[in-house]
């Protein structure tokens, strides 16, 4: 999938530290969601993974993605 696919998103920077672990080739290609298709980079470059976290975290992530 990864070599077929023209971008991976990912949304915060320990995810993109992962996966370009393990796929160096691939760097390019692997960016954060919040970089993508913007000419100047937000300060604030991550979308927090609520992951096993509170509601709250997960409707505040939502709402920066949504955005």
């Amino acid at each position: 999938m990864v070599h077929d696919a023209s971008i991976i998103l990912c949304m915060a920077e320990p995810h993109r530290r992962i996966i370009r672990g393990i796929f160096p080739q691939w760097e390019r290609k692997i960016v954060l969601l919040k970089e993508f298709g913007l000419a100047e980079v937000p300060q604030h470059q991550s979308v927090e993974d609520p992951y096993r976290r509170a509601k709250r975290k997960y409707e505040k992530s939502f709402t920066e993605l949504e955005s």
